[in-house]
Formats: C-alpha cells, sequence, structure tokens
C-alpha cells in the first residue's frame, strides 16, 4: 500500500523514514540531507529540546521560538498542587502556539 506523505513523499505501507540529523556528520550536512531527500525520507527529524528553568513561563517562550521538546523537572515534580496539574498547566500554556 503506499500514501502519499507530507512534501508529497510515497510513503510504502504508511511507515515514514525520517532520518535523525542529530547522527549527521555536520561537516557533510547539506550534501548528507540531500541524499536522504533523494533516498525518500519523509522529513529529516530535528528536536528543538529545552532543558533548565523550564515553567509555563519559559515554556511559552521556547516553544514560540521553535522547541517542540520541552524538559521540566521541578516544574513538574515539585508542583505544590501535584504533578496532573502542574503537567495540565504547562501543556495548556504551550498548546495554542
Amino acid at each position: 500500500m503506499k500514501v502519499e506523505g507530507k512534501n508529497s513523499r510515497v510513503i510504502e505501507d504508511g511507515v515514514q523514514l525520517a532520518p535523525s540529523i542529530l547522527d549527521a556528520d555536520f561537516a557533510r550536512l547539506g550534501d548528507q540531507v540531500t541524499q536522504a531527500e533523494q533516498a525518500g525520507a519523509s522529513r529529516i527529524h530535528l528536536e528543538l529540546e529545552l532543558d533548565g528553568g523550564i515553567n509555563v513561563e519559559t515554556g511559552r517562550l521556547g516553544v514560540a521560538a521553535g522547541a517542540n521538546v520541552l524538559v521540566a523537572g521541578s516544574a513538574i515534580f515539585g508542583a505544590v498542587d501535584g504533578v496532573v496539574a502542574a503537567m495540565k498547566r504547562l501543556r495548556d500554556a504551550t498548546r495554542l502556539l
């Protein structure tokens, strides 16, 4: 079964291949990304992760700047109102950006 994926790439059996840029040779990054695209990569995978001091305010700023992973420790596990409430608060603050 073939389905159309993002950027009009054909995906076999509904599986997308997304090579991670983190494992690329940065001296040859342009060539490697071009090769991956020519070989049919659905997309190039890149995580922009923020870690340290993440709370509702910094999380919102980070997501607005392009982050797609927030690593929050004390804001979640140290919250007076509990883990569930803290996660909901952080998720709600960053959801609509």
